[in-house]
């Protein structure tokens, strides 16, 4: 689902947490240097696919004209020679006259660059945001260069204009010359939509270095053309030299390339400042969406805000549903999947658990950093009870679910979760008369894993058993803290009930007891994602950016 996918981007999705309030979703990210330019080829991708356009290769819409007698005193001495002798073969000096250069279609590409994604400013619910990138390898394109006369004292008393056309050309600058381009973003999330927004485009700083350094610039020009035009001033007619005025622009490529740059760049700066100020790109995509799998889900980005640090982030109101999510608008609030608050999470654990995942940013140690809390974990483990996913992984075993099915708690900081079953245990008729019971309940506990994994292209998301961690303790006393009961403690023959339950226990080792197929999260950053208890009753997953050709 696109939707979906771009909330993996976390450009798009950057918030600063409520220090107050939990939110069962919490996505943090801050980038350096190096993972910006990583992030932001992935986000480039992004844009185009949703046709957005590609900032790195821009198009101004406008055509950028300089009126040439007005910019005279401004630029270089050898540029002003260079305009005097273009007078001069085009016989301006003969008439009273105006001349000026138009380009049309100019556009820019960037082939390499280091770039830096940083936060600007920031208010309630919106983010500005600045991309710094220091390029190598520009070419700037138009369509047409035209150089054009107006001739005003004519025999028809009607001006006449002369143009010089050059056709597609071509400034491909040297990757030795590195030069700047700035672009300015931001997003907000309007009642039913998050927007993004490009508003800035300066190559102001990028055009004046170009100019600096004409020997790194190579020019092609497709070709030259112009009209056959003659002006009569009284009996004598004058007619343009067309060879010359070519010889002139095609024999002249360095004082060509440097006088249409000195131009461009001496009367256009307010322009290049912000080469989109009249025409800022924006992209609206629906703020809740919904998850439309074997089980049913919906997320509704709820604020936006960054720190001071630079730290960007997210929150989330997420939930799953007992039904097939319809659409965008469709939250399914009265038909949501519930779950037993098994423990309370103190507010300071809280706060604790985002400071940690701040200063792991800080610190360069990951990029992006995804929190959930144990109630989101329970409800996605309550939706794949609901949906059937357990019954198949229990089928032929003396196990099933009792009423207070499964739940995980991230009590301990590591790896894996403490995932807690309701087991009821049917017993065969020997056993029966053993102890003097038809079935046994009592809980169990297991170390799990949570990833995704791709099987033939399409990431799973994994339930996986990676210790068990039952002892006798537990199956005697249970865990009334959580209200989970047992039986075991009031049967006949207890140590052998004890070592046929561990028997059937042991065997779930290396399990996999939810395998999800999430096809709407193809080629999304979800699949990298390496998660981890805290220990602080939440779940994070964490995700860097080293390889700038990382797939999203």
């Amino acid at each position: 689902m696109k939707c979906l996918k771009w909330l993996t981007i976390p450009f798009l999705c950057s918030t600063l947490a409520s220090a107050e309030v939990p939110q069962d979703i919490v996505i943090k990210t801050r980038f350096d240097l190096e993972s910006s330019e990583a992030f932001i080829n992935q986000l480039r991708i992004f844009l185009v696919n949703n046709n957005f356009g590609d900032p790195y290769s821009q198009e101004l819409a406008r055509p950028l004209k300089v009126d040439l007698a007005k910019a005279l005193d401004e630029i270089p001495p050898d540029t002003q020679a260079w305009i005097r002798e273009l007078q001069s073969v085009l016989s301006v000096n003969v008439f009273e006259s105006d001349y000026q250069m138009i380009v049309e279609k100019l556009s820019y590409t960037v082939n390499e660059f280091n770039s830096e994604f940083k936060t600007d400013t920031a208010s309630v619910g919106r983010v500005d945001y600045v991309t710094v990138s220091y390029v190598k390898g520009l070419c700037l394109r138009a369509d047409k260069v035209v150089f054009q006369v107006e001739l005003k004292k004519t025999q028809t008393k009607e001006p006449i204009r002369f143009k010089v056309e050059l056709l597609r050309p071509e400034f491909i600058v040297n990757p030795e010359l590195t030069a700047e381009l700035s672009l300015g973003w931001m997003t907000s999330i309007l009642p039913e939509n998050f927007q993004l927004s490009l508003t800035v485009v300066d190559i102001e700083k990028l055009m004046a270095k170009i100019v600096r350094r004409p020997d790194l610039i190579d020019l092609n020009v497709a070709d030259v053309t112009m009209p056959n035009v003659s002006v009569r001033i009284g009996n004598k007619e004058i007619k343009f030299d067309k060879n010359k005025i070519k010889n002139f622009f095609s024999k002249n490529q360095g004082e060509l390339k440097k006088g249409i740059l000195d131009l461009l760049n001496v009367r256009m700066k307010d322009r290049f400042s912000n080469i989109i100020k009249d025409s800022p790109q924006q992209l609206l995509l629906p703020k809740t969406f919904g998850i439309k799998s074997e089980i049913n889900g919906v997320f509704d980005l709820q604020k936006m805000s960054a720190n001071q640090t630079g730290i960007i982030q997210v929150e989330v109101d997420g939930h799953f549903c007992s039904r097939q999510v319809s659409g965008t608008k469709d939250i399914c609030a009265n038909e949501r999947i519930g779950t037993k608050l098994r423990r309370k999470i103190e507010l300071a654990d809280y706060q604790k658990s985002i400071r940690e995942i701040n200063r792991s940013l800080i610190e360069k140690k990951t990029n992006i950093a995804v929190s959930v809390s144990e109630d989101y974990l329970n409800q996605l483990v309550a939706a794949t009870v609901n949906s059937g996913l357990w019954e198949e992984k229990l089928k032929g075993r003396k196990f099933k679910l009792g009423p207070e099915h499964a739940f995980v708690l991230a009590e301990e900081k590591g790896e894996t979760f403490s995932l807690y079953l309701d087991i009821i245990y049917q017993l065969s008729g020997a056993q029966r008369i053993l102890v003097g019971r038809s079935e046994l309940r009592f809980p169990v506990r297991f170390k799990i894993a949570l990833s995704f994994e791709e099987i033939q292209g399409v990431p799973h998301f994994l339930i996986q058993v990676k210790e068990v961690a039952t002892d006798d303790k537990l199956l005697i006393n249970g865990a009334p803290e959580f209200g989970l009961p047992t039986t075991v403690n009031s049967v006949r023959f207890q140590n052998k009930v004890l070592a046929a339950i561990h028997e059937e226990v042991d065997d779930f080792a290396g399990e996999i007891l939810v395998d999800l197929e999430m096809k709407e999260l193809e080629g999304t950053t979800f699949t990298n994602l390496e998660f981890f208890s805290d220990g602080l009753g939440r779940g994070t997953a964490t995700l860097g950016f080293g390889d700038k050709n990382e797939a999203f």
